[in-house]
C-alpha cells in the first residue's frame, strides 16, 4: 500500500530495488578499497599517498561536522562501522570519496 508523504502517494521500493542498491554499495565499497590499497602500494610513493589521503581526512572533517554519518569516509580512513550506523553512503558533489580516488588515479597514472 503506498505511503503518503506531503499529500503525495509515494510507493514502497519493491525489496529487490533496496537489495540492488545494498549490492551497488557492497561493490563501491570494494572498489575504493582496493583503489586505496593500490595507491598505497605504488612503488615510492606510499607516504605521500598516506599524506595525501590524511589531508583529505582533515579536510572533510572540518568541512562535514557529520562527517562520521557517511559511510565511505570510514572506508577511506580505514576505520570500521556497520553502514546501517551510517546515514549516507559518500559525500556530495566533488567531495565525493569515489571522485577523490578516481582523481588522484588519473593523476598518479600522469606521472
Amino acid at each position: 500500500m503506498p505511503q503518503e508523504i506531503l499529500g503525495v502517494a509515494v510507493a514502497e521500493p519493491a525489496p529487490n530495488d533496496l537489495e540492488r542498491a545494498e549490492e551497488e554499495e557492497k561493490r563501491i565499497t570494494g572498489e575504493v578499497i582496493a583503489t586505496r590499497n593500490d595507491l598505497y602500494h605504488l612503488p615510492g610513493k606510499m607516504a605521500e599517498v598516506h599524506d595525501r589521503i590524511q589531508g583529505i581526512i582533515q579536510k572533510l572533517e572540518k568541512k562535514y561536522p557529520d562527517f562520521q554519518e557517511i559511510y565511505l569516509f570510514h572506508v577511506i580512513s580505514g576505520s570500521t562501522t556497520d553502514r546501517q550506523k551510517c546515514a549516507s553512503f559518500d559525500f556530495p558533489g566533488n567531495d565525493s570519496i569515489v571522485k577523490i580516488l578516481e582523481d588522484l588515479v588519473r593523476e598518479y597514472q600522469a606521472e
